[in-house]
């Protein structure tokens, strides 16, 4: 833990004198306290045991993550990204990284930060990730249509090829971008493809208005 500490210190000590990253990080701080309560670990305080450390599950409390802005060409970016999240424990690297030309763009933000919850939730217990894909999936499954039939396109080639990679096909992430598409009044699929969301939502007209063969399939071999 003194380790990880120590290399927040050394970050913030960096771009103490870089506003942008100051500003970038100040926004990752507003958007959690208005958008990422439901995530919170201390949720489930009662049902299942946690480190203290982290109970409260912010993202500037433990660990402590850093934040970076690096230019679109960046080769880390694979060409298609507009931002980065990397959780390594072993290094104490928790870190969030925005693309220049995405460092006001909230949906970009906000699919970064699902990312850092996500990790930390995995790492801390599965079980309340569980829990937390239930809660959301109950408060969005009357406001979305064929929200059941969406989720299978987490396993759909070209949806997957288009926006995820292995941390965006998790359940809590789709839902979770979901409900935040909902809140800021954007398309769904705003948050979970950087702001570009026709494709999804091609997708999603489709499950809407002929159905999918496959997704039938699926639900017609489940047991009643």
């Amino acid at each position: 833990m003194q380790d990880d500490q120590d290399k927040y210190s050394i970050w913030l000590k960096e771009v103490s004198h870089i506003p942008d990253i100051l500003n970038l990080t100040r926004k990752i701080a507003e958007y959690e306290e208005e958008y990422f309560s439901d995530l919170t670990l201390n949720n489930f305080v009662e049902l299942c045991d946690y480190d203290d450390q982290t109970d409260t599950l912010s993202l500037f409390g433990y660990p402590q993550w850093t934040v970076y802005i690096i230019p679109d060409e960046d080769p880390d970016l694979d060409g298609y990204s507009a931002g980065l999240c990397n959780y390594d424990k072993e290094t104490g690297d928790y870190r969030i990284t925005i693309s220049e030309s995405h460092k006001n763009e909230i949906t970009t933000i906000l699919h970064e930060m699902i990312h850092a919850y996500a990790f930390v939730i995995e790492d801390s217990n599965p079980i309340a990730g569980q829990l937390l894909s239930i809660h959301l999936y109950d408060k969005l499954y009357s406001k979305i249509p064929n929200l059941k039939d969406i989720l299978y396109l987490i396993g759909n080639r070209d949806l997957r090829e288009l926006t995820f990679n292995s941390s965006h096909g998790t359940t809590l992430f789709l839902l979770k971008s979901f409900d935040l598409d909902l809140r800021l009044g954007l398309p769904l699929g705003s948050v979970l493809a950087y702001g570009k969301s026709e494709r999804i939502q091609g997708l999603i007209e489709q499950i809407k208005t002929t159905g999918e063969t496959k997704i039938k399939l699926v639900w017609e071999r489940m047991p009643g």
